[in-house]
């Protein structure tokens, strides 16, 4: 393919991004900030048509967001697990791994990764957060158990197959101490 690569190594301020000619020739080299004043800059040094790629990570879909919105519309996003070949290296720093980014995604060698459409992150991000909702909750409860049968209180609430029945929980919350303990409970 005769064009233009960038590889970009993200960082979480700053990132390195790696311009190759189509023969990989590098025809720049730099950092530039996680920020609008930084993006305004790899534009201004990178042109539109130019096939951009970077691995996987937190930002990702921040920096894919962003480029699109600059205009760039040709961005792969690499495969970290399949990206080995950056952890192995002897030589591992940003500048070494963008440059290797680039060079692969010049030779469409790249493992690509997909992103999540906004629709499908929002459907993940709430699923992710019902669990853990729930995980919190059964922990919650647990530690109010726990705390009664120390107390050698949990035998006397009322016979349920459910420990967080509506009769139960009338019971824990009429349980007195006249002490400390009612402030544990």
């Amino acid at each position: 393919m005769n064009s233009f690569v960038v590889g970009i190594d993200i960082g979480e301020e700053k990132s390195v991004a790696t311009y190759l000619s189509p023969d990989g020739e590098v025809k720049d080299n730099f950092e530039f900030t996680m920020n609008n004043d930084g993006y305004n800059e790899f534009a201004s040094r990178i042109p539109m048509e130019t096939r951009i790629a970077f691995e996987a990570s937190g930002s990702a879909y921040v920096v894919n967001s962003t480029l699109r919105k600059l205009g760039y519309c040709d961005i792969t996003v690499a495969h970290p697990k399949e990206l080995s070949w950056i952890v192995k290296s002897k030589k591992k720093n940003d500048k070494v791994d963008s440059l290797k980014l680039a060079k692969l995604h010049l030779v469409n060698m790249l493992p690509e990764s997909h992103l999540l459409s906004e629709e499908d992150r929002i459907f993940r991000d709430l699923l992710i957060q019902r669990v853990r909702l729930s995980n919190d909750i059964a922990s919650v409860k647990n530690s109010i158990i726990g705390y009664l049968k120390r107390e050698g209180l949990y035998s006397s609430l009322p016979e349920s197959n459910d420990s967080f029945s509506e009769k139960r929980r009338e019971a824990i919350k009429e349980i007195r101490f006249d002490n400390q303990k009612d402030l544990v409970l």
